[in-house]
Formats: structure tokens, sequence, C-alpha cells
């Protein structure tokens, strides 16, 4: 079982996620999870997955000004 404070590599958060490398990528240039490069290979914390699936990405979104 993963705890918070785990780091997992592109492949195990791809399996975790069920989506292809490509779109994990683009995930990570477009900030909707955060990661960090290692030498030259790609590292995400666990907890920023959990968050991802919960919903509660760590980009502060403004509100619309349309909507007020």
């Amino acid at each position: 079982m993963l705890t918070a404070n785990d780091v997992l590599t592109l492949q195990e958060a791809k399996k975790i996620l069920k989506v292809s490398s490509q779109t994990l990528y683009d995930m990570i240039k477009r900030k909707i999870i955060p990661a960090k490069k290692v030498g030259r290979s790609w590292r995400i914390l666990a907890e920023s997955i959990d968050d991802y699936l919960k919903g509660q990405t760590t980009q502060t979104k403004q509100p619309d000004e349309n909507l007020r």
C-alpha cells in the first residue's frame, strides 16, 4: 500500500492512473500533476496522485469573472 510520502516513477504513476505515457507527460506539462525531474527521470509524490484522483489538484484556480 502506498503512503503519501512515497515517490513514484512515471511508469508506476501511469499504472495507477491507467493513462498512457503521453497523457501523463501532458498532465505534468500542464501542471495538473506536480512532478520533479531527477536526472533524466521524472518523480511524482503518491500524495499528488491521490489529490488528483480526489479532485484536489495543487493548482489554484481563479474564479471565472463571468460567473459573478
